[in-house]
């Protein structure tokens, strides 16, 4: 548990994955509480997947950008920041989504923030299926995320996905009102489904 601990300090809410031979070792640390356990066969499956994606950044860069994204470390998020290269800022990781699509999808506002702060962030980013940061925010109904993407510099409201479905949209169907209220009260307008 040596090699372990030493990892630790990267993040509060970070996961390591050690591999040997035929297993893997999963580390999570939630705040102060760590658990590790091994897993392979089946269970091994479901955390390697059958993803041809490579982080070609320096230094993993940007797979520690999407990390901190993911897991709502902002201060990590800030390091990654410091140290990637611009052509990764906006690059996808495996899911097909950046990392400020990751840190709406999952509500981590203080990330969304430090992103927001960094002038190489595309608020309009488009992940795998042209969905934006903005329609993930609203459709999950975090409005205080929903106002600083609304707030920032060159934002398109009305950007619609693949399905032709634009934030309004997703804030409708959510039932989010609050969002609903934010973009229309920003000229967002409902897609052509």
């Amino acid at each position: 548990m040596i090699f372990v601990s030493s990892f630790l300090h990267l993040s509060p809410s970070f996961i390591i994955t050690l591999y040997n031979k035929h297993k893997t070792l999963m580390v999570a640390k939630e705040e102060e509480e760590v658990e590790a356990e091994w897993i392979s066969g089946d269970e091994l499956e479901l955390f390697e997947g059958k993803s041809n994606w490579v982080d070609a950044s320096k230094h993993g860069c940007l797979s520690k950008l999407l990390s901190a994204a993911e897991f709502g470390n902002a201060d990590f998020c800030s390091e990654a920041l410091r140290d990637i290269e611009d052509e990764f800022v906006n690059a996808k990781g495996d899911d097909g989504d950046t990392s400020l699509h990751l840190a709406c999808l999952y509500g981590h506002v203080d990330v969304v923030k430090v992103l927001l702060s960094d002038e190489r962030v595309d608020v309009n980013a488009r992940d795998d299926d042209d969905g934006t940061s903005l329609a993930d925010a609203s459709a999950s109904g975090f409005h205080e995320i929903v106002a600083l993407l609304l707030a920032k510099k060159g934002i398109e409201v009305n950007l619609k996905d693949s399905d032709g479905e634009t934030a309004l949209d997703c804030a409708i169907r959510g039932e989010h009102e609050k969002c609903v209220e934010l973009l229309k009260a920003a000229g967002g307008k409902e897609g052509e489904l």
